[in-house]
């Protein structure tokens, strides 16, 4: 008969290990909650939720709702062709790094916010509009303006922006570490976390 693990073989302090300046780590606890941490650079993130285990795999569902870092704040019509998009807050370096696509039926574009938190598309047409914080990369916030004639959007950012993303994010169990996957976080690569 195989042994089942419980919470309390699985709870646990887990280090990141294999990605240079990179400093990370999981806390699963026996009550079934987590805590997560990663630091890159100027980039400081942290998440917190609940796990459970199925078959063996480590569910993580954390508190932080994907797509959800940018608030619309202001839409309206103004002259001139394109659209313009203003990233708003109070610490300017903030509002700069978003970076924007918006799609038109036929085509794509990507820019990226200055320190005045402005960028200009000069297309109309556009149909979608996506952002991404670079130095708080996640789910993004998409806005579908196809049929809004708004050719202006304001957006500020939630306090939820230095939160990552755990939308029942299969973490698999190997002896003493935890593997998974994040795009925004770890590129390409699986990343595996270890205990002490």
């Amino acid at each position: 008969m195989p042994y089942l693990l419980s919470a309390q073989d699985i709870a646990g302090d887990y280090s990141l290990h294999g990605f240079r300046e990179v400093a990370s780590g999981l806390r699963l606890s026996a009550d079934h909650t987590f805590e997560f941490f990663y630091t890159y650079g100027a980039s400081d993130r942290q998440a917190s939720g609940t796990w459970s285990l199925d078959s063996g795999t480590v569910l993580l569902q954390g508190s932080k709702k994907k797509g959800q870092d940018f608030k619309l704040r202001k839409s309206a019509r103004e002259g001139g062709p394109g659209m313009v998009i203003k990233i708003s807050d109070k610490n300017t370096y903030l509002q700069q790094s978003v970076v924007c696509f918006a799609f038109t039926d036929r085509d794509s574009m990507i820019e990226e916010s200055g320190i005045d938190g402005i960028v200009r598309f000069n297309a109309d047409g556009i149909k979608r509009i996506e952002l991404i914080h670079a130095v708080f990369p996640d789910e993004p916030t998409i806005i579908d303006c196809s049929n809004d004639p708004s050719n202006y959007f304001e957006f500020t950012l939630n306090p939820s922006l230095g939160e990552v993303v755990f939308d029942r994010v299969a973490v698999s169990l190997e002896g003493q570490s935890l593997r998974f996957s994040n795009k925004y976080l770890f590129g390409d690569r699986v990343a595996e976390f270890t205990k002490p």
